[in-house]
C-alpha cells in the first residue's frame, strides 16, 4: 500500500467501511493475476486443467504479500491446497518473478498488466488455466470528511479522473 499524505493506494481486500467508520475507500482499478510461463512452454496455446498446476514448480511472491494472499485464495477456491503444490521460489517483486519464469525455472503468478512488454517481446506468455480466475481491485483509501487539500487533494482528483476516463 502506498501512503500519500492522508491517501493510501493499495489492494482492496474488503470494504473498509466495516473496519472503521472514519475511513473511506473507492475502487480505482480492477486487475487480474495470470499464470505466466516461458514463451516456449508446453502450456502455451493449450487449455490447462487447474489440477495440472499441482505438478508445476511455482514461483510466488513472498508470504504476506497481497498478491500471494489473492493467489492462495483463488487456488483454494479452485480446489488446490497449497500443501499439494511445489513452491520452488518465493521472491519479493514482480520483476524477479518474471525473470525467473523467463529463465525457465517455473511458472509464476503476476498481473496481466505487468507482462505486456514481455508478451510483445515473446519472452513470456499467459497460460490459460480452466477454472482459475484471479481478480483483485485496487482502491483509493482516505479519511472521511472534507476533501484532502494540497498534493493529496490534487492526487485524489487525478486518480478519480483517470479511473473515470477508463470506464
Amino acid at each position: 500500500m502506498t501512503f500519500i499524505g492522508p491517501l493510501h493506494f493499495g489492494q482492496r481486500q474488503r470494504s473498509l467501511e466495516s473496519l472503521h467508520r472514519d475511513v473511506g475507500d473507492e475502487p480505482f482499478m480492477a486487475d487480474e493475476i495470470v499464470v505466466v510461463v516461458p514463451s516456449k512452454h508446453e502450456w502455451v496455446g493449450q487449455q490447462v486443467e487447474v489440477q495440472q498446476l499441482c505438478k508445476a514448480p511455482f514461483i510466488l511472491r513472498e508470504k504476506g504479500s497481497g498478491t500471494r494472499r489473492v493467489v492462495e485464495a483463488a487456488l483454494k477456491a479452485a480446489g488446490i491446497q497449497m500443501k499439494h503444490t511445489r513452491i520452488i521460489m518465493e521472491l519479493d517483486s514482480t520483476e524477479a518473478i518474471k525473470s525467473a519464469v523467463e529463465a525457465g525455472l517455473g511458472v509464476g503468478f503476476v498481473s496481466r498488466r505487468a507482462i505486456q512488454k514481455e508478451v510483445k517481446l515473446d519472452s513470456l506468455r499467459e497460460a490459460h488455466i480452466t477454472g482459475l480466475g484471479i481478480q483483485r481491485t485496487f482502491a483509493i483509501i482516505y479519511p472521511r470528511g472534507p476533501e484532502p487539500r494540497g498534493a493529496a487533494g490534487v492526487f485524489l482528483r487525478f486518480l478519480r479522473e483517470k479511473r473515470d476516463r477508463g470506464k
